[in-house]
Protein backbone atom coordinates (compact mmCIF):
# COMPACT_ATOMS: atom_id res chain seq x y z
CA UNK A 1 0.00 0.00 0.00
CA UNK A 2 1.48 3.60 -0.75
CA UNK A 3 0.80 6.29 1.94
CA UNK A 4 0.34 9.23 0.79
CA UNK A 5 -0.58 12.95 2.59
CA UNK A 6 -2.37 10.44 5.37
CA UNK A 7 -4.36 8.93 2.58
CA UNK A 8 -4.15 5.64 0.91
CA UNK A 9 -3.82 4.03 -2.80
CA UNK A 10 -3.40 0.61 -3.73
CA UNK A 11 -3.05 -1.12 -7.19
CA UNK A 12 -4.90 -4.10 -8.20
CA UNK A 13 -2.45 -6.89 -9.11
CA UNK A 14 -4.35 -8.33 -12.82
CA UNK A 15 -5.74 -5.26 -14.17
CA UNK A 16 -4.97 -1.64 -14.44
CA UNK A 17 -6.91 -0.92 -11.39
CA UNK A 18 -6.82 0.99 -8.43
CA UNK A 19 -8.97 2.53 -5.45
CA UNK A 20 -8.31 5.94 -3.18
CA UNK A 21 -9.20 7.57 0.11
CA UNK A 22 -10.81 10.93 -0.41
CA UNK A 23 -11.94 13.61 2.38
CA UNK A 24 -13.88 15.50 -0.54
CA UNK A 25 -17.01 17.46 1.71
CA UNK A 26 -15.78 16.05 4.80
CA UNK A 27 -16.79 12.85 3.81
CA UNK A 28 -14.82 9.80 4.01
CA UNK A 29 -15.05 7.52 0.42
CA UNK A 30 -13.43 4.63 -1.51
CA UNK A 31 -13.09 4.88 -5.51
CA UNK A 32 -12.00 2.88 -7.39
CA UNK A 33 -10.36 3.62 -11.12
CA UNK A 34 -10.41 1.88 -14.15
CA UNK A 35 -8.24 2.38 -17.11
CA UNK A 36 -9.66 1.97 -20.41
CA UNK A 37 -6.68 3.69 -22.83
CA UNK A 38 -8.30 6.81 -24.31
CA UNK A 39 -6.13 9.61 -24.45
CA UNK A 40 -8.29 12.12 -22.87
CA UNK A 41 -9.49 10.41 -19.72
CA UNK A 42 -7.80 7.23 -19.48
CA UNK A 43 -8.90 6.67 -15.81
CA UNK A 44 -12.77 6.71 -14.70
CA UNK A 45 -13.97 6.26 -11.71
CA UNK A 46 -16.17 2.81 -11.84
CA UNK A 47 -17.35 2.55 -7.98
CA UNK A 48 -17.76 5.23 -5.73
CA UNK A 49 -19.26 4.57 -2.40
CA UNK A 50 -18.80 5.72 1.69
CA UNK A 51 -19.45 4.45 5.03
CA UNK A 52 -21.29 5.73 7.38
CA UNK A 53 -20.04 4.06 10.53
CA UNK A 54 -16.60 5.00 10.45
CA UNK A 55 -13.60 6.57 8.40
CA UNK A 56 -11.34 4.19 6.37
CA UNK A 57 -8.35 3.92 7.15
CA UNK A 58 -6.48 1.04 5.01
CA UNK A 59 -7.11 -1.13 2.08
CA UNK A 60 -6.03 -4.46 0.56
CA UNK A 61 -6.58 -5.99 -2.44
CA UNK A 62 -7.45 -9.75 -2.80
CA UNK A 63 -5.94 -12.04 -5.01
CA UNK A 64 -7.77 -12.01 -8.91
CA UNK A 65 -7.96 -15.89 -9.16
CA UNK A 66 -10.27 -16.03 -6.85
CA UNK A 67 -12.26 -13.03 -7.80
CA UNK A 68 -12.23 -9.37 -7.46
CA UNK A 69 -12.52 -8.14 -3.96
CA UNK A 70 -11.01 -6.01 -1.40
CA UNK A 71 -11.03 -5.55 2.39
CA UNK A 72 -11.26 -1.87 4.27
CA UNK A 73 -10.34 -1.05 7.88
CA UNK A 74 -12.37 1.39 9.51
CA UNK A 75 -11.76 3.33 12.80
CA UNK A 76 -14.44 1.95 14.62
CA UNK A 77 -12.44 -1.27 14.57
CA UNK A 78 -14.40 -3.28 11.62
CA UNK A 79 -12.80 -4.84 8.51
CA UNK A 80 -15.29 -4.61 5.24
CA UNK A 81 -14.83 -7.75 2.73
CA UNK A 82 -16.22 -5.97 -0.41
CA UNK A 83 -16.43 -8.25 -3.68
CA UNK A 84 -17.12 -7.09 -7.14
CA UNK A 85 -20.69 -8.68 -8.65
CA UNK A 86 -20.87 -9.49 -11.88
CA UNK A 87 -23.09 -7.15 -14.38
CA UNK A 88 -23.85 -7.30 -17.73
CA UNK A 89 -25.20 -3.77 -18.36
CA UNK A 90 -22.77 -1.29 -18.98
CA UNK A 91 -25.24 1.62 -17.36
CA UNK A 92 -23.45 4.08 -15.11
CA UNK A 93 -26.33 3.52 -12.07
CA UNK A 94 -25.08 -0.31 -12.31
CA UNK A 95 -21.60 0.22 -12.47
CA UNK A 96 -21.64 2.00 -9.40
CA UNK A 97 -24.13 -0.43 -7.66
CA UNK A 98 -21.64 -3.18 -8.66
CA UNK A 99 -19.40 -3.47 -5.23
CA UNK A 100 -21.33 -5.68 -2.23
CA UNK A 101 -20.18 -5.98 1.42
CA UNK A 102 -20.47 -9.74 2.09
CA UNK A 103 -18.48 -9.60 5.26
CA UNK A 104 -17.76 -7.73 8.29
CA UNK A 105 -15.08 -8.81 10.62
CA UNK A 106 -15.21 -6.76 13.98
CA UNK A 107 -11.61 -6.42 16.18
CA UNK A 108 -12.10 -7.56 19.92
CA UNK A 109 -10.55 -4.45 21.32
CA UNK A 110 -8.53 -1.62 18.85
CA UNK A 111 -8.60 -0.34 15.54
CA UNK A 112 -6.50 -1.71 13.08
CA UNK A 113 -2.90 -0.52 12.19
CA UNK A 114 -2.77 -2.34 8.73
CA UNK A 115 -4.20 -5.24 6.79
CA UNK A 116 -2.72 -7.23 4.18
CA UNK A 117 -4.09 -10.33 2.43
CA UNK A 118 -1.68 -13.44 1.93
CA UNK A 119 0.01 -14.61 -1.17
CA UNK A 120 -2.56 -17.28 -3.55
CA UNK A 121 0.28 -20.18 -2.73
CA UNK A 122 -0.72 -19.93 0.89
CA UNK A 123 -4.86 -19.60 0.86
CA UNK A 124 -6.96 -17.39 1.48
CA UNK A 125 -5.70 -15.82 4.75
CA UNK A 126 -6.20 -12.03 5.83
CA UNK A 127 -3.89 -10.31 8.74
CA UNK A 128 -4.61 -7.80 10.69
CA UNK A 129 -2.60 -5.44 13.19
CA UNK A 130 -3.38 -3.67 16.12
CA UNK A 131 -2.42 -0.79 18.15
CA UNK A 132 -2.17 -2.97 20.84
CA UNK A 133 0.54 -4.87 19.70
CA UNK A 134 -1.37 -7.63 18.12
CA UNK A 135 -1.35 -9.64 14.86
CA UNK A 136 -4.50 -11.28 14.16
CA UNK A 137 -5.23 -13.91 11.28
CA UNK A 138 -8.10 -14.86 9.79
CA UNK A 139 -9.16 -17.00 7.07
CA UNK A 140 -11.73 -18.49 4.53
CA UNK A 141 -12.44 -21.32 1.78
CA UNK A 142 -11.04 -19.86 -1.31
CA UNK A 143 -14.30 -20.22 -2.90
CA UNK A 144 -16.37 -19.17 -0.47
CA UNK A 145 -15.85 -15.06 0.60
CA UNK A 146 -19.01 -15.12 2.95
CA UNK A 147 -17.16 -17.19 5.96
CA UNK A 148 -14.07 -15.34 7.87
CA UNK A 149 -12.74 -17.01 11.35
CA UNK A 150 -10.02 -16.01 13.22
CA UNK A 151 -7.62 -18.46 13.23
CA UNK A 152 -5.10 -17.31 15.65
CA UNK A 153 -3.79 -14.02 17.46
CA UNK A 154 0.27 -13.23 18.06
CA UNK A 155 1.86 -10.43 19.89
CA UNK A 156 4.72 -8.64 19.17
CA UNK A 157 6.33 -6.18 21.39
CA UNK A 158 5.91 -3.17 19.40
CA UNK A 159 3.16 -1.49 17.48
CA UNK A 160 2.90 -2.93 14.07
CA UNK A 161 2.30 -0.29 11.09
CA UNK A 162 2.63 -2.37 8.58
CA UNK A 163 2.72 -6.09 7.12
CA UNK A 164 4.70 -7.79 4.42
CA UNK A 165 3.69 -11.39 3.36
CA UNK A 166 7.32 -13.35 2.49
CA UNK A 167 5.86 -14.29 -1.04
CA UNK A 168 8.20 -17.34 -1.79
CA UNK A 169 6.56 -19.94 0.32
CA UNK A 170 5.25 -22.76 -1.98
CA UNK A 171 2.52 -25.07 -1.27
CA UNK A 172 4.60 -28.33 -2.83
CA UNK A 173 6.87 -29.72 0.24
CA UNK A 174 10.42 -30.71 -1.14
CA UNK A 175 11.49 -34.52 -0.22
CA UNK A 176 13.13 -35.04 2.85
CA UNK A 177 17.00 -35.36 0.98
CA UNK A 178 16.37 -32.31 -0.65
CA UNK A 179 14.92 -30.24 2.22
CA UNK A 180 18.25 -30.32 4.01
CA UNK A 181 21.76 -29.10 2.66
CA UNK A 182 24.73 -30.19 4.86
CA UNK A 183 27.33 -27.44 6.14
CA UNK A 184 30.68 -28.41 5.28
CA UNK A 185 34.00 -28.38 6.74
CA UNK A 186 35.59 -26.71 4.68
CA UNK A 187 32.80 -23.96 4.49
CA UNK A 188 33.78 -23.29 8.59
CA UNK A 189 37.56 -22.57 8.11
CA UNK A 190 37.49 -20.02 6.20
CA UNK A 191 35.43 -16.78 5.16
CA UNK A 192 34.12 -17.40 1.59
CA UNK A 193 32.67 -15.42 -0.83
CA UNK A 194 28.59 -15.18 -0.78
CA UNK A 195 28.43 -15.81 -4.93
CA UNK A 196 30.63 -19.18 -4.04
CA UNK A 197 28.94 -20.11 -0.92
CA UNK A 198 25.13 -19.43 -2.77
CA UNK A 199 26.43 -21.91 -5.73
CA UNK A 200 27.58 -24.81 -3.52
CA UNK A 201 24.39 -24.54 -1.36
CA UNK A 202 22.58 -25.02 -4.31
CA UNK A 203 23.92 -28.21 -5.07
CA UNK A 204 25.13 -29.41 -2.01
CA UNK A 205 29.13 -29.37 -1.83
CA UNK A 206 31.43 -26.45 -2.06
CA UNK A 207 32.47 -25.55 -5.42
CA UNK A 208 36.18 -25.85 -6.45
CA UNK A 209 36.72 -21.91 -6.93
CA UNK A 210 40.26 -19.97 -6.13
CA UNK A 211 40.09 -16.90 -4.85
CA UNK A 212 41.60 -13.89 -2.10
CA UNK A 213 39.79 -13.93 1.11
CA UNK A 214 41.11 -10.02 1.66
CA UNK A 215 39.60 -8.86 -1.66
CA UNK A 216 36.14 -10.62 -1.59
CA UNK A 217 33.15 -8.81 0.31
CA UNK A 218 31.85 -10.39 3.64
CA UNK A 219 29.53 -13.52 3.24
CA UNK A 220 25.81 -13.97 3.82
CA UNK A 221 26.51 -16.44 7.02
CA UNK A 222 29.68 -17.82 8.95
CA UNK A 223 28.89 -21.70 10.40
CA UNK A 224 30.31 -22.55 13.58
CA UNK A 225 31.15 -25.74 14.33
CA UNK A 226 28.46 -26.87 16.14
CA UNK A 227 26.19 -26.03 13.03
CA UNK A 228 25.38 -29.03 10.86
CA UNK A 229 22.64 -28.77 8.49
CA UNK A 230 20.88 -25.68 6.73
CA UNK A 231 16.94 -25.87 6.49
CA UNK A 232 15.57 -24.87 3.23
CA UNK A 233 12.08 -22.58 4.33
CA UNK A 234 9.03 -24.08 2.71
CA UNK A 235 6.35 -22.32 5.91
CA UNK A 236 4.60 -19.52 5.70
CA UNK A 237 6.04 -16.50 6.69
CA UNK A 238 4.68 -12.84 7.73
CA UNK A 239 6.95 -9.99 8.91
CA UNK A 240 5.63 -7.12 11.13
CA UNK A 241 7.85 -3.42 11.43
CA UNK A 242 6.99 -0.11 13.32
CA UNK A 243 7.78 3.19 12.19
CA UNK A 244 8.04 4.96 15.14
CA UNK A 245 10.94 4.98 17.30
CA UNK A 246 12.29 2.06 19.46
CA UNK A 247 11.68 2.59 23.10
CA UNK A 248 12.89 -0.90 24.86
CA UNK A 249 15.85 -0.61 22.83
CA UNK A 250 14.71 -3.76 20.89
CA UNK A 251 14.61 -4.04 17.14
CA UNK A 252 11.61 -2.70 15.38
CA UNK A 253 10.96 -6.09 12.95
CA UNK A 254 9.42 -9.06 14.11
CA UNK A 255 9.18 -12.18 12.26
CA UNK A 256 6.37 -14.58 12.28
CA UNK A 257 6.00 -18.18 10.70
CA UNK A 258 3.60 -20.80 10.69
CA UNK A 259 5.22 -24.30 11.90
CA UNK A 260 2.43 -27.18 10.51
CA UNK A 261 3.43 -29.70 13.50
CA UNK A 262 1.51 -27.31 16.10
CA UNK A 263 -0.91 -25.76 13.11
CA UNK A 264 0.09 -22.39 14.72
CA UNK A 265 1.60 -19.06 14.15
CA UNK A 266 5.01 -18.40 16.14
CA UNK A 267 7.45 -15.08 16.21
CA UNK A 268 10.60 -16.24 15.31
CA UNK A 269 13.65 -15.49 17.97
CA UNK A 270 15.53 -13.70 15.70
CA UNK A 271 17.37 -10.53 16.88
CA UNK A 272 17.15 -7.61 15.24
CA UNK A 273 19.63 -4.77 15.91
CA UNK A 274 18.68 -1.49 13.98
CA UNK A 275 17.17 0.93 16.50
CA UNK A 276 15.59 3.45 13.36
CA UNK A 277 12.17 3.17 12.34
CA UNK A 278 11.77 0.96 9.98
CA UNK A 279 9.37 2.62 7.15
CA UNK A 280 9.17 -0.33 4.77
CA UNK A 281 10.25 -4.08 3.87
CA UNK A 282 10.35 -6.55 1.38
CA UNK A 283 11.48 -9.79 0.51
CA UNK A 284 13.55 -10.76 -2.45
CA UNK A 285 12.12 -13.57 -4.39
CA UNK A 286 14.31 -16.66 -3.11
CA UNK A 287 15.08 -17.89 -6.68
CA UNK A 288 16.28 -21.49 -5.53
CA UNK A 289 18.17 -20.03 -2.81
CA UNK A 290 18.48 -22.12 0.88
CA UNK A 291 17.93 -18.79 3.15
CA UNK A 292 15.49 -15.33 2.84
CA UNK A 293 17.27 -11.75 1.78
CA UNK A 294 14.72 -8.67 2.15
CA UNK A 295 15.66 -4.83 2.36
CA UNK A 296 14.82 -2.43 4.82
CA UNK A 297 14.23 1.07 4.20
CA UNK A 298 15.03 2.77 7.18
CA UNK A 299 16.52 6.24 5.73
CA UNK A 300 18.95 4.25 3.62
CA UNK A 301 18.67 0.97 2.84
CA UNK A 302 20.21 -2.39 4.59
CA UNK A 303 20.02 -5.89 2.69
CA UNK A 304 19.96 -9.10 5.04
CA UNK A 305 19.70 -12.34 4.70
CA UNK A 306 17.73 -14.81 7.00
CA UNK A 307 18.69 -18.19 7.85
CA UNK A 308 17.72 -21.71 9.62
CA UNK A 309 20.08 -23.96 10.77
CA UNK A 310 19.94 -26.90 12.49
CA UNK A 311 22.79 -27.81 14.93
CA UNK A 312 24.15 -31.51 16.07
CA UNK A 313 21.88 -31.79 18.96
CA UNK A 314 18.46 -31.12 16.91
CA UNK A 315 18.02 -27.57 17.89
CA UNK A 316 16.90 -24.72 15.54
CA UNK A 317 18.25 -21.75 15.56
CA UNK A 318 17.48 -18.62 13.32
CA UNK A 319 20.47 -16.64 11.73
CA UNK A 320 20.41 -12.76 10.81
CA UNK A 321 23.11 -11.23 9.06
CA UNK A 322 23.64 -7.44 7.66
CA UNK A 323 25.72 -7.75 4.27
CA UNK A 324 24.95 -4.77 2.81
CA UNK A 325 24.05 -0.87 3.16
CA UNK A 326 23.63 1.64 0.27
CA UNK A 327 21.72 5.09 -0.68
CA UNK A 328 22.55 8.37 1.32
CA UNK A 329 20.91 8.97 4.75
CA UNK A 330 19.99 12.88 3.39
CA UNK A 331 17.95 10.95 0.39
CA UNK A 332 15.58 9.67 3.18
CA UNK A 333 14.14 6.16 2.12
CA UNK A 334 11.08 5.27 3.02
CA UNK A 335 10.00 2.85 0.33
CA UNK A 336 11.61 0.22 -1.37
CA UNK A 337 10.89 -2.84 -4.11
CA UNK A 338 12.17 -5.73 -5.79
CA UNK A 339 11.69 -6.67 -9.29
CA UNK A 340 10.37 -9.71 -10.21
CA UNK A 341 13.70 -11.72 -10.83
CA UNK A 342 15.43 -9.62 -7.87
CA UNK A 343 18.13 -8.06 -9.82
CA UNK A 344 17.10 -4.82 -9.74
CA UNK A 345 15.95 -2.38 -6.31
CA UNK A 346 13.45 0.46 -6.54
CA UNK A 347 13.58 3.08 -3.67
CA UNK A 348 11.52 6.20 -3.26
CA UNK A 349 12.52 9.29 -0.41
CA UNK A 350 11.79 12.15 0.81
CA UNK A 351 13.64 14.14 -1.58
CA UNK A 352 10.75 13.36 -4.18
CA UNK A 353 12.97 11.02 -6.22
CA UNK A 354 12.78 7.41 -6.89
CA UNK A 355 16.02 5.81 -7.73
CA UNK A 356 17.00 2.58 -9.39
CA UNK A 357 19.59 0.30 -7.99
CA UNK A 358 21.80 -2.11 -9.41
CA UNK A 359 24.77 -4.33 -7.67
CA UNK A 360 27.61 -4.77 -9.67
CA UNK A 361 30.30 -7.35 -10.13
CA UNK A 362 32.04 -6.10 -6.35
CA UNK A 363 28.46 -6.98 -5.24
CA UNK A 364 27.78 -3.00 -4.29
CA UNK A 365 24.94 -1.91 -5.89
CA UNK A 366 24.64 1.72 -7.84
CA UNK A 367 22.51 4.03 -8.58
CA UNK A 368 22.26 3.34 -12.05
CA UNK A 369 19.38 6.28 -12.84
CA UNK A 370 16.87 9.16 -10.68
CA UNK A 371 13.17 9.75 -11.23
CA UNK A 372 12.37 13.32 -10.21
CA UNK A 373 9.13 15.16 -11.01
CA UNK A 374 9.30 18.24 -12.82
Amino acid sequence: MIRAGGRGQSFNRSKVKFKTLSNEWQVDRVCIWDYDGSESKPWKSVAVWKDAYGTVSHLSWGHPQIGQFLAMSCCDRRIIICKEMSSKSNSIYLELQSWKNVFTIVLPHFPATDIQFSPIEMGLILAVSTTDGKIWLYSAPSDNLYNWEMVQSVYIPFKCTKLIWNPSYKREKLPKNRSIIKVHQEQKKRPLPRDYIRNALRIGRPTRTAYDPNELPKMPFVPTDNDQYILIPQHQMLAAISDEPSKNGKGLISFVQYFPAAKQWYPLSVKFDGKEPVYDLSFIPRLNRCYDMFLVASGQIHLYTLFQILNKNGVVRYQLNLINTFANEKEGIFKVSWDLIGSSVFSAGTDKSIRLWRENEKHKFINTAVVTPS
